[in-house]
């Protein structure tokens, strides 16, 4: 943990979206979905498509952050426009 937490504050973007997931899915650390979603927001916003697709499923189901539908489809869509499946899969299923 400590060494992706070096890693991740230095915006390496793969060690933020691993540690987005240790803390969703309580691997290794006690589940903490707002630890979750702030690691995974900075990745999101230093381009990581897997962080921007998680981030926008943290707003839709309302996982460490309000829920929130409008940001949710915003960080879609900023997946899906590079191609990332799985957000395309979610707009479609919103209906967007």
């Amino acid at each position: 943990i400590k060494l992706y937490e070096k890693a991740a504050e230095l915006d390496y973007d793969y060690a933020q979206c691993e540690l987005g997931d240790m803390y969703y899915f309580g691997k290794d650390v006690a589940e903490n979905k707002e630890k979750a979603f702030m690691w995974y927001f900075k990745a999101a916003n230093n381009g990581d498509l897997y962080a921007q697709y998680c981030v926008g499923c943290c707003y839709e189901n309302g996982d460490g952050v309000t829920k929130n539908m409008q940001e949710a489809i915003y960080w879609y869509n900023e997946a899906a426009n590079e191609g990332y499946e799985d957000a395309k899969e979610a707009l479609n299923r919103l209906g967007k």
